[in-house]
């Protein structure tokens, strides 16, 4: 990433100050109070705004104006431009366009980009590593991707790793799984059971509503026959009731005389006895005693004389001629009567059938019998249990919790691995090859025979030139020479020549044959990458250099 050019709208002190960059090496020159390190300060809230906690007043405009400015920078072949507004809280900063970011562009973190490319005033010797920097160095030296790994973790992951399994969790999960399995099983048990039950008692109950739709049709069947036969009787129970109908009223035969009584035979015996009594003693006596009896025989013949007359009437009030037609109309009379008798019962024996057939009473005894299975069936369903889906449920839950745990503890036995692994590439192959590069930086400036400086994996720097010198015993001007070229072959190490390399005034411990060693290893290393100095002193090899020149001192200030 290049900086192209800055627009301060307002920022501290600095108002309406545009700058632009070249992509080498640009040297902010400024006298002291100009406002140089607000610049730098700007610089560094444009790419990563304000701490959260940080004190945003001193930055924020003179003339209790807006904070706010535009930065454009080039990365990948594409020029962009962006502009922050600073509020006087962070929940009124404002970044647009929205949604841009500087992710990938830029260090992840506002510390590993100040202990890294960006070196802020009386900041020379403050670099070393981050949660980032040493995941970077790690994982540049093995796999070249800086995604992995934090330092931050170092001293938590122990403590992690013994919370994780407080109360033996871990193994009450494995015992919650066990019981759940077991229970599964047992369920899936029974529901196979259940499902042998129900279908057969389902396949029960199929051929109950079969046989119940069979039952409907026959009765339905037998209804229709029961209705029409029911019909046909009706129509001849009335048939037969016109035919009883059209037969005269029959009244009982005229009863014929009787020519002998109890009475009539107790007269002729004592009429015969006197007859006789009469006849042995005197014949006029005797003959006295028929007289009554010839007078009975004379009433008789008149009696059977009405009679014939009265039987002769009576026959012909019945269309008929003579006694046999009669006891042949009396004969048909009694059969219509008796068959009429035979219809109605006929009729009552069929209402009270209602219809049922043989077929169909065999068919509700089927659908009874199969009932009565799929009850007992019924009654030996297994025992229900919990849902096979609720047990699974828990089941999942539990090993998912179980997963989850183990693979926490897994996570942390790796992360402790790898950041130990970490540890001791940047003491044993690391930091010798940023002291290399270091040295070769520190002999292009300040050659010394025999001269050997080291960096330690906690980021501290010795030097020995023979007779081991703790660094505090060397003048001011070498520290900050030394802790310089430690920062930029750091720096080109973690981030190659993707961003710009940002010092503060790196030659106020320099005479002046070191500063000129300075300047030119700065424009030196500004051919491959942006370099940018801020700096009070105006030395005039950066004009022979032809280096981009900002002087941002005041116009008037004398």
């Amino acid at each position: 990433m290049i900086i192209k050019n800055l627009n301060l709208i307002s920022f501290g002190k600095l108002k309406n100050l545009k700058i632009t960059f070249s992509d080498n090496l640009n040297v902010i020159y400024g006298r002291n109070e100009s406002g140089k390190t607000t610049l730098s300060a700007f610089i560094e809230a444009m790419l990563y705004s304000f701490p959260p906690r940080s004190d945003r007043s001193k930055y924020l405009p003179w003339d209790n104006s807006t904070a706010a400015g535009e930065m454009t920078i080039e990365a990948n072949g594409k020029v962009e431009t962006f502009y922050r507004k600073f509020g006087t809280q962070p929940k009124g900063d404002e970044l647009e366009p929205k949604g841009f970011s500087l992710k990938g562009l830029i260090p992840s973190d506002r510390d590993s980009f100040r202990k890294s490319v960006y070196s802020p005033e009386g900041s020379m010797g403050a670099f070393g590593t981050t949660d980032h920097l040493e995941a970077l160095i790690s994982n540049l030296l093995t796999s070249g991707d800086e995604s992995i790994g934090a330092q931050s973790a170092l001293k938590n992951l122990e403590k992690l790793r013994r919370s994780l399994n407080t109360g033996g969790k871990l193994k009450e999960y494995e015992n919650k799984i066990s019981l759940l399995e077991n229970e599964y099983a047992t369920a899936l048990s029974l529901s196979r059971q259940s499902e042998t039950v129900a279908s057969a008692i389902s396949a029960k109950e199929k051929l109950m509503a079969e046989y119940e739709e069979q039952a409907k049709n026959a009765e339905n069947k037998a209804k229709t026959s029961h209705d029409e036969e029911l019909y046909k009787i009706d129509r001849e129970i009335k048939a037969q009731e016109e035919y009883i109908n059209s037969f005269p009223k029959i009244a009982p035969l005229p009863e014929k005389p009787c020519f002998l009584n109890k009475s009539i035979v107790f007269y002729i015996l004592c009429s015969s006895v006197c007859f006789i009594a009469g006849f042995f003693t005197r014949w006029e006596i005797s003959l006295s005693s028929l007289l009554p009896i010839l007078l009975y025989l004379s009433l008789y013949a008149g009696k059977i004389s009405r009679y014939r007359k009265h039987l002769a009437s009576f026959f012909a009030s019945l269309n008929c001629l003579n006694y046999e037609e009669y006891e042949k109309m009396l004969s048909d009379k009694a059969e219509a009567d008796s068959y009429y008798t035979s219809l109605l019962k006929k009729k009552s024996d069929l209402v009270s059938s209602g219809g049922q057939s043989g077929e169909l009473e065999l068919l509700y005894r089927k659908i009874l019998a199969l009932k009565n299975e799929a009850d007992d069936l019924k009654r030996a369903m297994p025992p229900s249990t919990r849902e096979l889906s609720l047990i699974k449920s828990d089941l999942l839950y539990y090993r998912g919790l179980h997963r989850e745990l183990s693979d926490k503890l897994e996570a942390v036995r790796l992360a402790l691995d790898g950041i130990n692994y970490a540890k001791e590439i940047i003491a044993t192959d690391f930091t010798p090859k940023v002291t290399e590069r270091a040295m070769e930086l520190l002999n292009s400036i300040a050659p010394k025979e025999g001269r050997v400086a080291t960096l330690s994996k906690d980021m501290t720097i010795t030097v020995t030139d023979g007779v081991h010198h703790p660094l505090s015993s060397q003048s001011f001007g070498f520290r900050e020479e030394l802790y310089l070229c430690f920062r930029i072959a750091w720096a080109e190490f973690l981030f190659g020549k993707d961003f710009p390399l940002i010092i503060d005034d790196p030659f106020a411990g320099s005479d002046d044959y070191r500063e000129k060693a300075l300047i030119n290893l700065l424009f030196s290393l500004s051919k491959d990458r942006q370099i940018i100095i801020f700096t009070n002193r105006h030395n005039e090899l950066f004009s022979q250099l032809k280096c981009n020149w900002v002087d941002i001192s005041p116009q008037n200030d004398v």
